[in-house]
């Protein structure tokens, strides 16, 4: 997986439904300035047209849409939920959401293909990034 700096990292959070899970965890990205607010409106529409598909496997949700100028610079943060985040897909509860942004479509692919792989490499990633008691364990698991 690409490197997610340690700032883009946030956990102990909560949220009433998905759309605003997915508000805090694009916010990380927009307040580090990577994106403006029209790209999380961008990822929260994909789900209400295509459906809970960004909800990848038990637990995780990779929230993104299409490069476009709502994309500054390429980035990505990562927020771990306290409570479950429901999308309406057989993999929920979701309780950890990564941001994906990317400025062209060559950097999306690549991006998304080694976010896939490291999950690949452990199935138990996400109940590790649950279970981490600090932003330094979670940048430790996931940049290792």
């Amino acid at each position: 997986m690409e490197n997610i700096n340690i700032k883009n990292i946030k956990m102990n959070q909560t949220a009433k439904d998905w759309q605003q899970a997915l508000t805090i965890t694009c916010n990380v990205l927009v307040d580090s300035g990577s994106i403006t607010s029209e790209y999380t409106q961008a990822c929260i529409d994909s789900v209400l047209e295509y459906g809970p598909y960004i909800v990848l496997s038990p637990g995780f949700a990779l929230a993104h849409s299409r490069p476009s100028e709502a994309v500054i610079k390429s980035d990505m943060s990562l927020v771990v939920f306290d409570n479950d985040i429901i999308f309406g897909s057989d993999n929920d509860p979701v309780r950890v959401i990564i941001c994906l942004a990317c400025t062209d479509h060559h950097q999306h692919v690549e991006r998304l293909s080694k976010i896939g792989e490291k999950m690949f490499e452990d199935e138990h990633l996400i109940e590790k990034i649950i279970q981490c008691k600090t932003l330094e364990d979670i940048s430790v698991l996931i940049n290792g």
